[in-house]
């Protein structure tokens, strides 16, 4: 094989290519063939291993893999043994050449060992950085000077609902309302310029809902210097904000609330010697119904101020009971408090905070004058009912001796001198004793009817079917041959005076009786029901009923719709009724129809 020395590059080059092809006999005859000729030509060994380096370094570049790397380092070796071997040993300089050459593949050696040491940390570097994007807890967004996606994190494309892919391209806008995205141009613009940035940022989240961030913003440049994208750390503050606004609302009805209340209130911070006790408080905030009061134009002018201070000496002195009260046992307080200065009085409601302490306070002067003057009818209406009281003992007395005259004197006559009467004259002496009898009636019922405006009562829970079913049973009895049915709902509850309601109840069932006296069977039926958030108790009957247009009388003393020879009474049971159920803040109505019976009902308040 015949070599120039203008192709001795090339010609190594092609020993490497026969080794690695697997040629190694005509690699190895190549490599002595390229020293023998070197020789020939006065090629110096320095130069020779010049041209082998170069050779090397192009196998090198091809090498992939650090097997590559010592693979062709390995051949390299053998070669230039090779073709030193073919070169005269007794060349000048030969040895020097050779101790250069073996410093050339150290200095390749350290340099190869170098550059793949470079490529494990950038290697390193790179799978670090990525775990760290990729396991941040904040979103990280790069995006182009016009805006678009470059990057976003995972974090980033959850934090908005999306994946990475989805995000990729569109522009940061493009999660923003309109109102977000003038601030976002603005904010761009500044990174652009090469400003750095800390702000908060609304975005629209792919479902609709808001996402709401704290955006920590930087440009990012090339080698040149010149702005290319905008990095963004971007934190989720959604709750924070959520927060914020509930409590920003919170502070505003707190303060409409406050400035409203027509009661005072005023706000105030203890203020403590240095053994902590309570020296004296000093006030935070006070409405305008307070400022009013104590005849001051703003609260900025007493803001701080001491009780001494601002409603003279002697103040802290004399509220500090109370103080002192509240906080030792962190417990509210009310009391009231008279002010000789203001001629008035106030109930006022202490509450302690932490070192803070509120106190509320109504003006109950109003209050007080009214409880004097109802003390005054109190007492007033005491005397009236004593009166009362002694005038019913008296009608009742003075009207009873002579109605007793009169039926006595009427039996007498009949018992002594009937045989000497015709039958008109004894008439009209059962006349003159039935009336006498009803008079005495009368009077007894107008003291029922007074008696149950002034009776004291005692409020419990009272099962009203246990009341009417004895009434039903003491009804039956007077006439135990009369053809009826009574229809009872069970466990009716309500709560009232008991004697009272057995009053109205017997007053009601007795009226149902009288005016079924004539139907071939009595149905009188008793129940409650819910009418309008009340409970409605209701009494009902199938006898006489009446004209609904003299319902106005029914309640009335001593107005009657039926004829006392049809059915007798008095006309005061009604109006019993009426009472007792006013007294317990209820009322009475009834309906009816003529011969088709009547219903009549009744409330009672406090149920």
């Amino acid at each position: 094989m015949i070599i120039r020395k203008d192709s001795i590059d090339a010609n190594y080059l092609s020993c490497f290519t026969d080794y690695f092809r697997g040629d190694e006999e005509s690699a190895r005859a190549c490599a002595y063939e390229i020293g023998r000729t070197a020789n020939t030509m006065g090629i110096g060994i320095l130069e020779l291993a010049t041209i082998h380096h170069r050779s090397l370094d192009v196998m090198l570049q091809k090498a992939k893999t650090k097997a590559d790397i010592l693979r062709t380092l390995n051949v390299a070796q053998q070669l230039l043994s090779e073709s030193l071997a073919s070169y005269e040993m007794t060349n000048r300089g030969f040895y020097e050449s050779l101790e250069r050459l073996d410093l050339s593949n150290k200095e390749l050696e350290k340099e190869i060992a170098e550059r793949k040491e470079a490529e494990e940390t950038l290697k390193r570097s790179e799978e670090k950085y990525r775990t760290i994007v990729e396991t941040a807890t904040e979103g990280i967004w790069i995006c182009g000077t016009d805006a678009r996606t470059i990057f976003v994190n995972k974090r980033m494309a959850e934090m908005l609902g999306y994946n990475e892919e989805e995000m990729m391209g569109k522009t940061a806008y493009a999660f923003m309302d309109q109102g977000s995205r003038e601030l976002a141009k603005l904010n761009l613009d500044r990174r652009i310029r090469g400003d750095r940035d800390l702000y908060e940022q609304k975005y629209i989240r792919k479902d609709g809902s808001t996402l709401w961030a704290i955006a920590s913003a930087a440009p990012m440049l090339d080698k040149s210097g010149k702005v290319i994208a905008s990095l963004g750390m971007i934190m989720d503050i959604t709750e924070r904000k959520k927060a914020e606004i509930a409590l920003a609302e919170s502070e505003r009805r707190y303060r409409d609330l406050f400035s409203n209340m027509a009661e005072e209130v005023h706000f105030w911070k203890l203020d403590r010697d240095e053994g902590g006790r309570i020296k004296t408080w000093r006030l935070v905030d006070v409405n305008p119904p307070a400022l009013r009061t104590w005849g001051r134009q703003s609260v900025d002018e007493i803001r701080g101020k001491t009780t001494d201070e601002i409603f003279g000496p002697g103040s802290t002195e004399h509220f500090m009971p109370v103080v002192q009260k509240i906080m030792t046992e962190g417990t509210p307080y009310s009391y009231e408090d008279y002010f000789p200065n203001l001629n008035k009085y106030f109930r006022f409601t202490s509450v302690p905070l932490g070192e803070y302490f509120i106190t509320t306070g109504a003006d109950i002067t109003d209050i007080k004058q009214n409880e004097k003057s109802i003390g005054r009818y109190a007492e007033e209406l005491a005397s009236s009912n004593q009166e009362l009281e002694a005038f019913s003992y008296s009608v009742s007395h003075d009207l009873r001796a002579p109605l007793r005259s009169l039926s006595g004197f009427s039996r007498m006559l009949l018992e002594d001198y009937g045989e000497k009467l015709d039958s008109q004259g004894r008439d009209y002496l059962d006349r003159i004793e039935s009336s006498s009898q009803l008079m005495s009636q009368l009077v007894d019922d107008m003291l029922r009817l007074s008696r149950i405006g002034r009776a004291e009562m005692k409020f419990e829970a009272v099962n009203l079917s246990d009341l009417v079913q004895s009434i039903t049973e003491e009804l039956r009895s007077t006439q135990p041959k009369r053809n009826s049915e009574f229809i009872i709902q069970s466990d009716v509850i309500a709560e009232g005076d008991k004697a009272l309601l057995k009053i109205l109840l017997h007053n009601l069932l007795e009226n149902a009786w009288k005016y079924t006296a004539k139907v071939e069977k009595a149905m009188i039926e008793f129940c409650a029901i819910e009418a309008n958030g009340k409970r409605v108790y209701s009494i009902k009957d199938n006898g006489a009923g009446f004209d609904m247009t003299y319902r106005d009388k029914l309640f009335k003393p001593f107005q009657r719709l039926h004829s006392s020879a049809d059915y007798p009474g008095t006309g005061i049971g009604l109006a019993i009724v009426q009472r007792i159920a006013n007294r317990h803040g209820g009322k009475t109505w009834a309906e009816a129809k003529v011969g088709a019976g009547a219903t009549f009902y009744f409330t009672l308040q406090r149920n």
